[in-house]
C-alpha cells in the first residue's frame, strides 16, 4: 500500500521543494530542489547535474528552466544525472547520460522514481522540444538543430509547422506513420501514403459515393432514391455536384433521372445530359430539386448530370431514377455509377 504523500509528493512531514537559481554553471542541483531557474544572459553551453535519483522520493518532480531567453544555436543547457553511470536518463541523446535543451526559454521537468533514474515528463527522449513567447500570445517550437519546428499563434489563429514537417498518422501498433499531409509548395499541400514526401495517398470525404448494387426499375415510372448516391448536405453551404450513371435498359422502357433529397435550396441549376451509341440522346436543364430529365429509345446510355446548389434547410442531395415509360423488362443503373458532391465558395 502506498504511503500518503503531501505537497509535491512528499511524505507528510517533510517541507516541500525550494526554487534554486543560478548564473551559467556548471550547476549541481540540491535534492531539496523543485525549481531551478537558469538567470545568466551568457552564451554558450550550461552544463546542470541532477541529484541523485534515490536522494528524492519516488514520483518527486524537478522542473529546470533556461530562462535567459536568447534564442540561438550557441546557448542551451545540457543536462545530466550526478551519480551516472549508476543514475541515468531513459533516453538519453547525448555522452554522459544526459539531454541538450533546445535554444531561447526552454522548460524541462524531470520525474525521479526514487532509485536510479530520472524520467523526462513527457515520457520521450528530449529530441527537443523548446518554446518562447512571441507577440500576439505565440509559442514557438524548438528541435535540437535549434531551427523552428512549429508554431502556433493564438492571437492570429494559426497553428504552423516548418516546411519540411508532415501533419502524420500511423496504424495501430505501426512504428512508422502510413498517411501524411505535407506541404508541396505554397498553396498546394499533398497526401503521403508514408512519410516520404511524395504524392502516393488517397483522401475520402462524405462527397464521394457510389453504386455498390446494381438498382432496377420495371414497370415503374416514379423517381426513387438511388442506393448509395446521397449526401448530406449543410445549411447555406453552396455545393457543385457531378453524377455519372452507367445504365441498361430497353428501347422502350428508357431512363429518366432527377436530382431530389431532403434539402431545400434556395438555388439550383443542373443539366441532364444522357449519350447512346456515341450520340446525345437527350439533354435537359432544370432549375428545382425532382427537376426531371428523360429519353426513352436508349439501350445503355450513359448519363451525366452535373450543377450547383445553394441550400437552403439541411438535407440530403440525392440521385434520382426511374423508367421513362413503363416496361417490364428492367431499367438498371450499374454497378460503378457514382456521385461527387464538394463545397464550393
Amino acid at each position: 500500500m502506498s504511503a500518503n504523500r503531501g505537497l509535491y509528493g512528499l511524505p507528510p512531514g517533510r517541507p516541500p521543494g525550494r526554487v534554486y537559481t543560478f548564473d551559467t554553471g556548471p550547476y549541481r542541483i540540491p535534492p531539496d530542489a523543485s525549481l531551478v531557474l537558469q538567470t545568466g544572459a551568457g552564451s554558450g553551453a550550461r552544463q546542470v547535474y541532477l541529484p541523485p535519483a534515490g536522494s528524492v522520493p519516488a514520483g518527486w518532480q524537478l522542473t529546470i528552466i533556461d530562462s535567459q531567453a536568447v534564442a540561438n544555436g550557441s546557448n542551451y543547457m545540457q543536462i545530466y544525472p550526478t551519480a551516472h553511470p549508476t543514475d541515468t536518463i531513459p533516453g538519453s541523446t547525448i555522452s554522459g547520460g544526459g539531454v541538450q535543451s533546445p535554444a531561447g526559454a526552454a522548460v524541462c521537468t524531470f520525474i525521479s522514481d526514487g532509485l536510479s533514474k530520472w524520467y523526462l515528463a513527457n515520457g520521450m527522449p528530449w529530441a527537443a522540444l523548446g518554446y518562447i513567447g512571441g507577440t500576439g500570445g505565440s509559442i514557438i517550437f524548438r528541435n535540437q538543430s535549434f531551427t523552428n519546428a512549429a508554431a502556433i499563434d493564438s492571437g492570429n489563429g494559426w497553428t504552423m509547422l516548418a516546411s519540411n514537417m508532415k501533419l502524420s498518422w500511423g496504424s495501430p501498433g505501426a512504428t512508422a506513420p502510413t498517411v501524411s499531409i505535407y506541404r508541396v509548395a505554397d498553396s498546394i499541400v499533398g497526401l503521403d501514403a508514408g512519410f516520404a514526401g511524395t504524392p502516393a495517398g488517397w483522401l475520402n470525404y462524405a462527397g464521394r459515393k457510389r453504386v455498390a448494387t446494381q438498382f432496377d426499375k420495371t414497370s415503374d415510372t416514379t423517381l426513387a432514391n438511388i442506393t448509395g448516391l446521397s449526401v448530406t448536405l449543410i445549411s447555406g453551404r453552396t455545393y457543385t455536384f457531378l453524377a455519372k450513371l452507367f445504365t441498361s435498359s430497353t428501347n422502350t422502357g428508357g431512363v429518366k433521372v432527377a436530382m431530389g433529397g431532403t434539402a431545400t435550396a434556395t438555388a439550383i441549376r443542373y443539366d441532364v445530359i444522357t449519350h447512346d451509341n456515341a450520340a446525345v440522346a437527350g439533354q435537359s436543364r432544370q432549375t428545382a430539386l425532382a427537376g426531371a430529365a428523360g429519353v426513352t429509345a436508349v439501350t445503355a446510355a450513359q448519363v451525366e448530370i452535373a450543377g450547383t446548389i445553394t441550400c437552403n434547410a439541411a438535407g440530403t442531395l440525392t440521385v434520382q431514377f426511374a423508367q421513362n415509360v413503363s416496361d417490364a423488362a428492367a431499367s438498371s443503373v450499374l454497378v460503378g455509377s457514382w456521385l461527387n458532391i464538394d463545397d464550393t465558395p
